[in-house]
């Protein structure tokens, strides 16, 4: 038996872009990355999937109140560890942009506006959790075989609101554990489902307020 390597299937799109543009052929180089853009974004939202399918299995297999406990286990063991190192005490403009840098890549939808006192990230588009609110994949309506959980009460870690997608909880979990962090700054989140349950926009934008002061 013969065997052959092949090295051809192990070449990244990214490689491939590279190489395209080193070789001056801007139009290949384009299709590549916009190839890339859509494979990686095909990956980021399987990813999200995944949170809501496991957080929706827990709730049912051992009550809601569990999704709080995972969802703040999971902030305390990713986002307070990426957060409190490169933004502890940073600058406004730095804690700003890398907020929006995350939203970026995300594939949100959203818009920047500053005062004095703040600077406003309004998503009319959440790339995670807004975005399958838009495409049906929560138990609210049966457009999309994808049925994440949504909470069935109201609690202090679902914004006070009934009907919070599972996947959306460690939004609400981030303005209850911020105090404790003492990263140095205020930054409060604010809640919108975006979309009806037809995948409607709607003008109820999720906003991350982030205070100067």
């Amino acid at each position: 038996m013969n065997e052959q390597r092949r090295d051809d299937l192990t070449v990244t799109l990214k490689d491939k872009a590279i190489q395209a543009v080193r070789s001056g052929d801007t139009e290949r180089a384009v299709e590549l990355i916009e190839e890339l853009n859509s494979t990686t974004r095909n990956v980021h939202d399987r990813y999200c999937e995944y949170v809501s399918i496991l957080l929706t299995y827990v709730a049912r297999a051992f009550g809601e109140e569990k999704v709080k406990d995972a969802a703040e286990f999971l902030v305390n063991n990713v986002h307070k560890r990426v957060l409190l190192g490169p933004l502890k005490n940073a600058e406004h403009e730095k804690v700003v942009g890398a907020t929006a840098r995350t939203h970026c890549n995300h594939w949100s939808e959203f818009f920047v506006e500053e005062d004095d006192e703040k600077t406003v990230i309004t998503l009319t588009c959440c790339g995670s959790g807004g975005r399958m609110m838009k495409e049906g994949k929560y138990e609210n309506t049966d457009r999309h075989p994808l049925m994440g959980g949504i909470t069935k009460k109201a609690y202090p870690w679902s914004f006070d609101r009934a009907g919070l997608p599972y996947y959306c909880v460690h939004c609400a979990i981030y303005n209850l554990l911020w105090p404790e962090w003492d990263l140095g700054f205020r930054r409060v989140l604010e809640y919108g489902r975006q979309f009806d349950d037809d995948g409607n926009p709607v003008d109820e934008p999720c906003r991350v307020v982030i205070y100067k002061d």
